[in-house]
């Protein structure tokens, strides 16, 4: 069964990291968890509840706990931060899935907070800033902050160059070069397909070939 990571990442790029909440956020619902279950034998052992609606409250009590328990965990596991070496998608949803997502070449800042508490188990919270209508992402809470942060900066910073083989650049101009370097940053960036690349160069030549 292909699964829904499969289903975002493109052929063309390469899953560097996925990465959720840490699991400090399932404290709160494992604690409720535990003191209702506790509650519910505490109340079958001393027997303050016999008969019919003591076993029923037992089993409320139960069902309760177990249900916010379970509902936390499936929202906790359906949220994760997928990087590549093209974008940042944030993923969330339970029954219907959502995805905000930037491309590198838009970041503009990453903020990371992670308190005392964060910083003994590695986690805390990123927040993403972009230009253009992109916005800014945020998770919270989210494990290894720093290091993701890292990753994503050095992808920002890298130089994106096109390096075409001898026979594409032997007897080109140095416009038609230009004009693939553009078209390689634009595909590497994730603003076009490989496709739509390898169209646009090959019109780049046959506009050149035709004019010289």
């Amino acid at each position: 069964m292909e699964r829904f990571i499969d289903k975002i990442v493109s052929p063309n790029e390469t899953l560097l990291e996925e990465v959720r909440e840490h699991w400090i956020e399932m404290a709160a619902p494992a604690g409720v968890l535990v003191v209702l279950v506790l509650a519910a034998l505490l109340l079958e052992i001393t027997q303050l509840l016999a008969g019919a609606w003591g076993f029923v409250i037992f089993v409320l009590l139960v069902l309760v706990g177990v249900g916010y328990f379970a509902y936390n965990y499936i929202r906790w596991s359906s949220k994760y931060l997928l990087l590549t070496n093209r974008r940042v998608v944030v993923v969330s949803g339970i029954l219907s899935r959502k995805t905000n997502e930037i491309p590198i070449s838009r970041i503009t800042d990453i903020r990371c907070d992670q308190g005392l508490f964060g910083r003994i188990l590695n986690f805390g919270s990123l927040d993403i800033q972009s230009a253009g209508n992109d916005a800014s992402e945020a998770m919270g809470n989210i494990s290894r902050p720093f290091d993701i942060r890292n990753k994503i900066d050095a992808l920002a910073s890298s130089p994106v160059s096109y390096d075409p083989p001898v026979g594409e650049v032997k007897g080109r101009s140095d416009q038609a070069v230009s004009t693939i370097e553009r078209l390689s940053k634009l595909y590497r960036d994730g603003f076009i397909d490989e496709v739509e690349f390898k169209r646009l160069k090959a019109k780049v030549f046959e506009d050149q070939e035709g004019g010289s």
